[in-house]
């Protein structure tokens, strides 16, 4: 008996009129002679593309030195996306990121989150939007030791 197996086909759609997060169903259905045909729904949503962008790869501070790393999260059109939930080093626990607007949010990094001087290589950043594409991108942070002083020592002479 000769049955086809593996039989596969691709189907194209245009989404370019759809706006993110508009959401739909698409209906296959199959037909072949001695066969049962069969049909199945499936439920789509359309998510738009997304960019970010850090104004700041390599940061440098001192031991107890903070900085603010700001964040761009926008659309395909450069159009800000306002919303999201942005995640800093897998931070989720600290509400550090603030939505400035213009699809512009505010990380403050104290450097005293960390575990002392050194280098913290490819920390993470990772944005995300129900209707837009999610996006990672990643920092390098240097925390060198703080500057210290020593003012009006003196010593006395022995008599």
């Amino acid at each position: 008996m000769n049955q086809p197996t593996g039989t596969y086909y691709n189907a194209t759609f245009a989404t370019a009129d759809e706006s993110p997060g508009t959401t739909g169903t698409i209906t296959v259905t199959t037909q072949l002679s001695w066969f049962v045909n069969r049909s199945i729904t499936i439920d789509v949503k359309f998510i738009g593309k997304s960019s970010l962008a850090v104004n700041e790869t390599n940061l440098i501070l001192k031991w107890r030195e903070n900085a603010t790393l700001r964040v761009y999260y926008n659309d395909s059109t450069n159009n800000p996306i306002t919303g999201a939930t942005i995640i800093v080093d897998g931070d989720d626990t600290h509400p550090a990121v603030y939505d400035v607007g213009s699809g512009a949010y505010d990380y403050r990094i104290n450097s005293t989150q960390y575990n002392g001087i050194g280098s913290y290589l490819s920390l993470n950043i990772t944005a995300n939007h129900n209707n837009y594409q999610n996006q990672t991108l990643y920092f390098d942070l240097t925390i060198n030791p703080a500057d210290s002083s020593i003012d009006d020592a003196s010593v006395n002479p022995a008599d």
